[in-house]
């Protein structure tokens, strides 16, 4: 029995020393499915299987109204905010958003500059989030 081993364990090492072209591809191939795998589930694992990184995040709701192609998702006017904020019954609390991208660079004494992405945001956005924003002007 461990003489049939032994034979099959010195078959095995002939084959993988004569076959190197092809055992260095079937490596390269289960690396990069390997590394597919680990992005796939990490993005999936961030995405979805995380709760947001916000107070009470189950309670919620993003609502957006469609004007243009452009801004898809343009948040809801003032006069609706404004309508919302007076059924109490409705929503415990409302804040404000508008998605128009602006593109710009942040310029701060004494550092690089930095690309920024800015928008138009309610007062109590951040409180609202349980967040408090990185940089107060």
């Amino acid at each position: 029995m461990l003489g049939g081993l032994v034979f099959d364990c010195r078959y095995a090492a002939r084959a993988l020393r004569n076959g190197k072209l092809v055992n260095a591809l079937i490596v390269l191939v289960l690396a990069l499915v390997i590394g597919a795998n680990t992005a796939i589930f990490s993005m999936v694992h961030s995405v979805l299987l995380e709760p947001l990184p916000f107070r009470q995040p189950g309670r919620i709701l993003a609502v957006w109204d469609t004007y243009l192609p452009q801004f898809s998702k343009a948040g809801v006017s003032p006069a609706e905010l404004a309508a919302w904020r007076t059924q109490r019954d409705l929503f415990e609390d409302t804040c404000w958003y508008r998605y128009v991208p602006f593109d710009g660079i942040l310029v701060i004494p004494g550092s690089d500059p930095i690309p920024a992405h800015a928008g138009f945001i309610a007062t109590n956005l951040f409180s609202f989030l349980g967040e408090s924003p990185a940089l107060v002007w």
